[in-house]
């Protein structure tokens, strides 16, 4: 399959450093009208090739102006333009990440309670038409203005459709997402961190060139197309169409990525609260001094500035690995490390591409000073990838310590006793004795001590900062495949 960079959506190849993102969500009623909406649309999608030409081509002051524009759909909204799609075998991708959060591990303890309390879901979940989403729209952009103005412009050309969740919002159905930092070359999240590190920044006409940070490094690294695009070698490449001869319905997938949306709420202030309490835990119960922000620090597996707590090549951040003896240096509840175990290699064979941002202001609330505002904010995790199993749902069960291995010295596998989650993302504790942190430090003999804790030990009261409340699995096709979708 050769690689047309002016049929691929843009958001795919080649990702861009934007600082503003609308995502919209809207539901087909009626599907004839929408089909005329969507092959209007589908001439405005912005492609990989309009990416390169416009958004790396143009000046600071052009690119502010610019806006991308990509559109994807829930395998129920595929089926709703085209009855053929009852034939696609997929069934991760037809189920949907509501159905299958459990799976995951990603449910609160109220299990499906809390689920019905999502802004939006996929699939075909009990009582929650009004909340289901068919269509995702990504405006992303440089400017706020410019991205709100496209958004709301798309979104009023879409007849036959309506808005779904964010009812409050200026423009019903949309979720806005902008960074924190003080300018674009500094992306931060609302717990503080340095954000989109290990990201795809650049892609060329032979690949993708993978740049571990958003500043210029020598270290590039290869990472096969088919992780990101259906139908080339090193991912996906059975059409998901099982059972199905008809070339035109392979044809919908080939050259697409599925998408992933999972809304993240972040309760900066129990986060604050959780550092400040472990680290008198730590100083009571073992007699180690750890400062809030290194309890923090210890969570992410970064420092808040980005440098990763193991060793690691001065002149790229992202230059190292857990193995051997700089694994001791970090956690193995750190999110860095459960979401990217780097190992045997740097690069994970699950290894998905990140357009995530953060919605909502930011929060008042400090280590030194804990505010709780009771304002809804967090991250806007978006993936790209060509198998949701493999790629998204093994990493969700690897931070939240589902069917969890440990790897012995001899070589042999062993269930770990305690189950180790992500300390950052997979903290969902409340009413849970199962789910596990690590902590280090270093005694006054400078032996590394290392302490596995649930964390309602430390503090019951503010045991969780952060879970999801909308998500779903989405489509991204070509453009070729776009207008073979909604043909009929």
């Amino acid at each position: 399959m050769t690689i047309d960079y002016a049929d691929i959506q843009g958001r795919v190849l080649p990702p861009q450093n934007f600082c503003v993102q609308s995502v919209c969500f809207r539901r087909i009623i009626d599907v004839a009208s929408a089909r005329q909406a969507l092959a209007k649309l589908v001439g405005e999608i912005t492609t990989a090739q309009n990416a390169i030409d416009d958004f790396l081509a143009a000046d600071d002051d052009r690119r502010r102006e610019l806006s991308l524009v990509n559109v994807g759909l829930t395998y129920a909204g595929m089926l709703a333009l085209n009855s053929r799609m009852s034939g696609v075998s997929y069934e991760a991708f037809k189920e949907g990440l509501a159905a299958r959060s459990r799976i995951i591990g990603s449910q609160r303890p109220g299990g499906h309670a809390e689920i019905d309390k999502w802004e939006v879901v996929d699939g075909n979940w009990p009582g929650a038409e009004e909340r289901t989403a068919h269509l995702i729209v990504l405006v992303c952009g440089f400017d706020r203005a410019a991205v709100a103005r496209k958004a709301f412009r798309v979104c009023r050309s879409l007849s036959g459709t309506t808005p779904v969740g964010f009812s409050s919002s200026v423009l019903p159905g949309e979720d806005r997402g902008a960074y924190l930092g003080e300018s674009s070359a500094e992306l931060r999240e609302h717990f503080g961190f340095l954000d989109a590190i290990s990201e795809p920044l650049k892609a060329d006409k032979d690949g993708v060139d993978i740049i571990w940070h958003r500043r210029p490094q020598s270290d590039v690294a290869k990472l096969e197309l088919g992780r990101f695009l259906v139908g080339l070698s090193g991912g996906r490449t059975e059409p998901l169409a099982g059972g199905v001869s008809s070339n035109s319905l392979a044809g919908i997938f080939r050259g697409g990525s599925f998408l992933v949306f999972l809304r993240l709420h972040q309760d900066v202030y129990r986060f604050h609260r959780f550092c400040t309490a472990a680290s008198l835990w730590m100083s009571d119960e073992h007699g180690l001094f750890i400062p809030p922000l290194s309890i923090a620090e210890q969570l992410v597996g970064r420092t808040i500035d980005g440098r990763p707590l193991v060793p690691y090549n001065n002149s790229d951040i992202n230059d190292f690995s857990f193995g051997g003896r700089s694994a001791s240096f970090c956690p193995h509840s750190a999110h860095i490390r459960k979401a990217n175990p780097r190992s045997p290699d740097r690069f994970s064979p699950r290894a998905l591409t990140r357009r995530g941002m953060p919605y909502g202001p930011k929060s008042p609330s400090s280590f030194e000073r804990p505010i709780q505002d009771y304002v809804e904010r967090g991250m806007q995790f978006i993936a790209l990838m060509t198998s949701i199993e493999e790629q998204f749902e093994a990493t969700m069960r690897r931070i939240n310590g589902v069917d969890q291995i440990h790897q012995k010295q001899n070589g042999k596998q062993a269930l770990l006793k305690a189950r180790i989650v992500d300390g950052l993302v997979g903290s969902n504790f409340e009413g849970t004795d199962d789910r596990y942190i690590v902590l280090r430090s270093r005694d006054k003999r400078k032996k590394k001590i290392s302490v596995t804790v649930n964390p309602r030990t430390i503090s019951p009261s503010c045991s969780g900062w952060c879970w999801p409340n909308a998500g779903g699995y989405f489509f991204l096709p070509t453009i070729a495949g776009f207008r073979q979708l909604i043909s009929g």
